[in-house]
């Protein structure tokens, strides 16, 4: 039997055999906090990315270059406002006023939850959109991502579920965690075949509607809402049946592989910005 990994979740530890079976309520209480934590720092990842790529122009840009991803977020979520009963004043690809001004314009019928449904719906649509694209696109760089040093396709896999950080050991081994991942992911896109018409193109597209899992120019609050009900619902179909267990456990690779793409984005994005901050600095100094 295969030694775990460290950080395995409680059900895959009993399952190796290397911890006591714990009890449902123990199972479905860490699947919980593992989707809640991972969901939220999806958004607040792909919300920070989205801010950084702002810096480099105006937000119509921005939004010009994710366009794939707009679409699917904006089309959704004006679709969960509708069927929560929101009045949808107006509606657009992209802002029509100043700053961050938001592209669609609602009067929720349910003050708190309504709002919260309908961004739960706008990042269910971008996620399913991911895996029907990972269906037609991304089998040849996800099987790289996932692969180990020897190319064999773990049967585990590198996914997140195993990194809930829940004692002070793996607190500070969480970083370290993150810097592999990121690690991983740049390997992965230095030896992938990009001449594959389908490797650029689901990386693109991926890439976009990661983004825009952030709440880009919506209220952030309800997003982070919709995270914690899309973990309950997650954690509780998991546990329903062991056939929906496996297809949890895939989705489980495909948010590692979401969380290290906006991951290694966000320090090329970061570093970009440096450096153009920094040129600019010393041509106003030289200038002077």
């Amino acid at each position: 039997m295969p030694a775990p990994r460290p950080g395995m979740p409680p059900r895959r530890a009993w399952e190796h055999g290397t911890a006591k079976k714990p009890t449902e309520n123990g199972f479905v209480l860490y699947a919980l906090l593992a989707f809640a934590f991972w969901l939220l720092l999806i958004v607040f990842m792909a919300l920070g990315t989205h801010r950084l790529l702002e810096q480099f122009g105006k937000g119509r840009y921005v939004d010009w270059l994710l366009l794939p991803g707009v679409l699917v977020a904006e089309m959704a979520y004006v679709f969960g406002c509708l069927i929560t009963g929101a009045e949808v004043r107006s509606a657009s690809l992209f802002p029509t006023g100043t700053g961050r001004a938001a592209m669609t314009q609602t009067t929720p019928r349910i003050k708190v939850a309504g709002p919260i449904m309908a961004a739960l719906i706008a990042m269910a649509g971008c996620v399913a959109t991911i895996v029907v694209l990972h269906g037609l696109l991304g089998e040849p760089i996800i099987r790289d991502f996932i692969a180990d040093e020897s190319g064999l396709i773990p049967k585990v896999g590198p996914d997140l579920s195993g990194q809930l950080p829940t004692t002070a050991e793996e607190f500070w081994a969480f970083p370290g965690r993150q810097v592999q991942l990121v690690r991983k992911m740049y390997e992965t896109c230095l030896a992938a075949n990009w001449l594959n018409w389908r490797v650029p193109l689901f990386v693109y597209l991926g890439l976009c509607l990661s983004i825009r899992l952030g709440p880009a120019r919506r209220p952030v609050r309800p997003t982070l809402g919709a995270a914690v009900l899309g973990a309950i619902v997650l954690a509780v179909v998991q546990q329903a049946s062991a056939a929906w267990a496996d297809r949890i456990n895939g989705l489980w690779l495909l948010l590692t592989y979401i969380w290290a793409s906006l991951l290694l984005v966000l320090l090329l994005v970061a570093l970009l910005r440096g450096c153009v901050y920094l040129v600019t600095v010393i041509r106003e100094e030289s200038q002077t």
